[in-house]
């Protein structure tokens, strides 16, 4: 009996972990952000951000040896020492840099600290599930895709009463900033007011439905194809040319990894044609926005692919020149639309090395994972990563509100040890299995 209350309680802290991630996860896309109002937090708080604090207390409580463990790790550590030289850098701007504030700096620190604090949340709840446990997780991430993707696309469409919902609930930006590019066909899906990161999203939901598209059978290969084809057309509509590039390569890393048996080869055929169709299909800003990227020029004919953002890249960078080594914040500064600049400009040299080897040991750690159990998570997460690196050209890639949490989540799903089964529970189940089938030959043989 007490072996049996053992496993009751096993499944039970399996179910309770597994709904944790799920429900955040749900939160990190769906809950519209909060507070705008107030001037220390004008881009919101959502409250997936609340979910993400108060599960992190009670884990500090209930299993504080396993939350050390997760920052014992190497990305674990990594992260935690990235996000001390974020909060130093925030301090060293509010004491030494004139019209930086601590309330105008601090913000940024905490933006950065949750890709740690994500990590540190799922790696420790995620040790009580199994990998059938957590690839249902990402099954369920297909299923919020889907429909976050469908949001998007009738935005594209024309639909006023999404369209009026959507700018209400999720934007940060002020009247014509989102709401001339939403009349002419661009979508944010409820990436608040952000197209460029909805299409960050895309190159990671598209990572996974193509992978799921290739390992699974039957209906759930049907329903990966019919996903991946919203998440394509919401990509589209998202007009990122830096999400575009970035999603050719993720899936292509995907079906490389894919390519014996033939089955990678397929998919990528199918992978072509569906682009071919989306291209045709597709409004006349969409193939603008495609063949700018294919031809290497700007809105303008007569400028560069990159023209627009050379300003502001240049205008951030002469701020690193300043503040090389902690970087700056605080104080007014041009959106850099780069992860490298603006990493450079915010974090200084320092922060930019820490990331990057954090990112590093992240890429090395998943690697490991490929032929293991958790394969069909690590495979797409790493194609995701180097999609993320080429959409960084364009915009912060790694910290987009909502993207950056889910990329944590999936590497803390991917690294995190798997539960043991114990081993005096599976002996006393063996032991109750052989003393019913004793019972029965010896019922057979009193016959």
């Amino acid at each position: 009996m007490a072996m049996s209350g053992e496993g009751c309680r096993s499944n039970s802290s399996s179910r309770l972990a597994f709904w944790c991630v799920v429900i955040y996860v749900a939160l990190a896309l769906y809950s519209p952000p909060m507070f705008r109002d107030l001037a220390v937090v004008s881009r919101g708080v959502r409250l997936d951000q609340f979910f993400l604090i108060g599960v992190l207390i009670i884990v500090s409580v209930t299993r504080p040896a396993a939350l050390f463990t997760a920052t014992s790790t190497p990305v674990g550590r990594a992260l935690l020492v990235f996000t001390i030289a974020s909060l130093l850098s925030s301090l060293s701007a509010a004491a030494f840099v004139p019209d930086a504030t601590l309330t105008s700096a601090l913000p940024v620190a905490w933006g950065q600290s949750r890709s740690l604090m994500a990590f540190l949340m799922v790696w420790t709840i995620a040790r009580l599930l199994q990998a059938d446990d957590r690839k249902r997780v990402v099954q369920v991430f297909l299923l919020f895709t889907f429909g976050e993707c469908a949001v998007a696309a009738v935005q594209s469409l024309g639909a006023n009463w999404i369209r009026q919902l959507t700018v209400e609930y999720y934007s940060r930006k002020l009247g014509y900033e989102i709401t001339d590019a939403v009349e002419l066909g661009r979508a944010f899906g409820t990436f608040d007011g952000q197209p460029n990161v909805l299409g960050v999203f895309c190159v990671l939901a598209l990572s996974f439905t193509v992978s799921e598209a290739v390992e699974t059978r039957g209906i759930r290969r049907f329903a990966s194809l019919a996903t991946s084809i919203v998440v394509a057309w919401a990509l589209a509509v998202s007009w990122s040319r830096g999400a575009y590039s970035g999603a050719a390569v993720a899936v292509l890393i995907v079906l490389w990894h894919k390519r014996k048996g033939g089955t990678g080869v397929t998919a990528l055929a199918a992978a072509c044609v569906a682009v071919t169709a989306i291209y045709v299909a597709a409004p006349e800003a969409v193939k603008e926005r495609f063949e700018q990227l294919v031809m290497n020029r700007g809105t303008d004919a007569s400028e560069s692919l990159f023209a627009t953002r050379q300003a502001v890249w240049m205008s951030n960078m002469r701020l690193f020149e300043q503040h090389p080594v902690l970087g700056v914040r605080g104080i007014p500064m041009d959106p850099a639309d780069n992860l490298y600049v603006a990493l450079l400009a915010l974090n200084g040299v320092i922060g930019f090395v820490l990331f990057f080897v954090a990112l590093a040991l992240t890429v090395r750690e998943i690697r490991k994972q490929q032929v293991t159990n958790l394969g069909r998570i690590a495979v797409p997460l790493l194609a995701a990563t180097v999609g993320w690196m080429v959409n960084g050209v364009s915009i912060g890639s790694f910290f987009g509100e909502r993207v950056q949490e889910l990329y944590w989540v999936f590497a803390a799903l991917t690294l995190a040890p798997l539960r043991e089964v114990s081993h005096q529970l599976r002996d006393s189940r063996h032991a109750r299995s052989r003393a019913r089938m004793a019972a029965v030959a010896r019922t057979l043989g009193a016959q």
